[in-house]
């Protein structure tokens, strides 16, 4: 079926457009600049999303919804809690290993609480980049969030272990998943293997950047303007981005879709 699309009018007067079903929200009480704000695009909580989250942890979601607020993170990881099962199974056969599905699973719903420490501009600094790599800019504060994060969920996973029936070593790689989930490689400088837990954090999180919503938020939200170049510049992006093959192989068929969008936004507004 071909993509419809509607406008996407911006706080600078900008207009565009996105998918008929996508929902985009600008910030109300933005203290930048107008012509900045397209950085705080966000996606909408709909209960739709708590569907995906895994019926024993919902709980703890909720628990932590606070810290999620920012930068579209409650979406973000609600969404991409629909790939866990598919991911660690893929993997543990792929590796042949156990992965523990605990951790890779907390890890994922506690990654990203680390931006609700950083402000407006720190967050907007975070998206000045035109596909996945990250640049000196945006990489400061994915530093910072990664640091804020892996602080806050040391303190919730202690007063939680219990409930949680957490082992300490189980804590341990949690806060290293949250700590290098935006800088693998770094587990591994420090003469260690990447844990297949943190691998599966690192692909599981960079999933989102390949779906639908994400796909057309960040084509405005990074200030790109043009689907096309932002399609580009993920195909390029994709191999370095993941892990794992298994990784590899779930975002290229997100991405197919995303070409099949791309070609009707074309058809309809490039002619």
């Amino acid at each position: 079926m071909k993509q419809t699309f509607r406008n996407l009018s911006f706080p600078n007067n900008l207009k565009s457009y996105v998918p008929t079903e996508v929902e985009l929200e600008f910030p109300t009480n933005s203290s930048l600049p107008k012509d900045d704000q397209h950085f705080l695009i966000s996606i909408p909580w709909k209960d739709k999303y708590a569907s995906f989250i895994p019926k024993k942890y919902q709980w703890f979601f909720k628990l932590i919804l606070p810290y999620l607020r920012a930068r579209t993170t409650d979406v973000h990881i609600a969404f991409c809690c629909q790939y866990i099962d598919q991911l660690i199974s893929t993997l543990s056969a792929d590796e042949d290993t156990k992965v523990n599905a605990k951790v890779v699973t907390l890890a994922f719903l506690l990654h990203d609480i680390g931006w609700s420490q950083l402000t407006e501009s720190e967050i907007a600094a975070s998206l000045g980049v035109s596909g996945l790599a990250l640049n000196k800019t945006a990489l400061g504060p994915k530093e910072k969030h990664a640091i804020e994060g892996t602080r806050i969920a040391s303190k919730i996973l202690q007063e939680h272990k219990a409930k949680l029936d957490l082992s300490e070593s189980e804590i341990d790689l949690i806060l290293k998943a949250i700590r290098y989930h935006d800088q693998p490689e770094q587990v591994a400088s420090q003469g260690n293997q990447i844990p297949i837990e943190v691998k599966a954090l690192v692909d599981l999180d960079h999933q989102w950047s390949f779906a639908k919503e994400a796909f057309w938020q960040d084509v405005y939200r990074k200030g790109i303007m043009d689907p096309q170049t932002y399609l580009d510049n993920l195909e390029k992006d994709l191999n370095s981005y993941f892990v794992t093959e298994a990784g590899r192989n779930m975002a290229r068929l997100h991405l197919a879709d995303r070409a099949q969008e791309v070609a009707d936004f074309n058809s309809q507004f490039l002619k």
